[in-house]
């Protein structure tokens, strides 16, 4: 999988590794709070930042609780594997698309 780091990516939940949809927020500029909350289908989120200080990834911040399953590919993207999982559909986006 080819990510670009200058754009922003869905990852959906799913234990298959390499897949990842590019998006742009509806405004064109930055994402808003009800459009992430869609995306991801939570009521609040949290921000992980990558190990590059400028991309993020937004996730559930209540996804464990809620037994979401795996994403395996935002794991392998976060770098948090063995110590944690992301779990749920997850955004990663370069932090510029925040606000």
């Amino acid at each position: 999988m080819q990510i670009d780091k200058t754009k922003c990516y869905f990852i959906p939940a799913d234990e298959l590794l390499n897949f990842a949809e590019e998006i742009q927020p509806e405004n064109g500029t930055d994402f808003q709070l009800p459009e992430l909350y869609r995306m991801l289908e939570c009521d609040t989120i949290e921000v992980v930042r990558l190990h590059s200080p400028e991309r993020w990834l937004i996730i559930d911040e209540d996804g464990k609780n809620k037994e979401r399953p795996l994403n395996l590919t935002a794991t392998v993207l976060s770098q948090l594997y063995p110590h944690d999982v992301i779990v749920g559909h997850a955004v990663m986006c370069p932090k510029r698309f925040l606000k």
